[in-house]
């Protein structure tokens, strides 16, 4: 994907401000779809075709996020909200999802199956570098 992140130039307004979930799920896309190049305009394009079908509000509140896959052309299914601690299977993957408490912030990143970040849509995000990891969501691909 040539490290796209939530800030890019280019990106909507909406994803820079609140995309962190959504541009976790298009990572993983990326990492296994190598014959789709997922630009800033595709992402703007997968964005539109999201919220349009109900799978994620304006304000990237992901709603399906095994949809959101599917639009990637990546077969997934969502298996839930689990404990930080959990471990990934070998056809599973994972988004983390981080807190930093003395700002009440919330965010969501690529995990490497083993609860570490592995894609940071912020770039290098203050809520997971210096906050904690609360939960994961996870997803069995195939």
């Amino acid at each position: 994907m040539g490290m796209m992140y939530q800030r890019s130039p280019g990106m909507r307004p909406e994803i820079k401000e609140y995309g962190c979930y959504f541009m976790s799920l298009i990572e993983a896309a990326a990492k296994r779809r190598t014959d789709y190049l997922f630009t800033v305009e595709a992402i703007n394009a997968i964005y539109d075709t999201c919220v349009f079908n109900g799978w994620m509000r304006e304000d990237c509140y992901i709603i399906d996020p095994a949809a959101i896959l599917k639009t990637c052309g990546i077969a997934a299914v969502y298996k839930g909200k689990f404990p930080h601690n959990r471990v990934c299977g070998d056809d599973e993957f994972e988004i983390l999802h981080y807190t930093y408490r003395p700002k009440s912030w919330h965010h969501f990143v690529g995990g490497n199956g083993f609860g570490m970040v592995a894609y940071d849509p912020w770039g290098i995000s203050l809520t997971a570098t210096q906050g904690q990891l609360v939960s994961k969501r996870i997803f069995k691909v195939g």
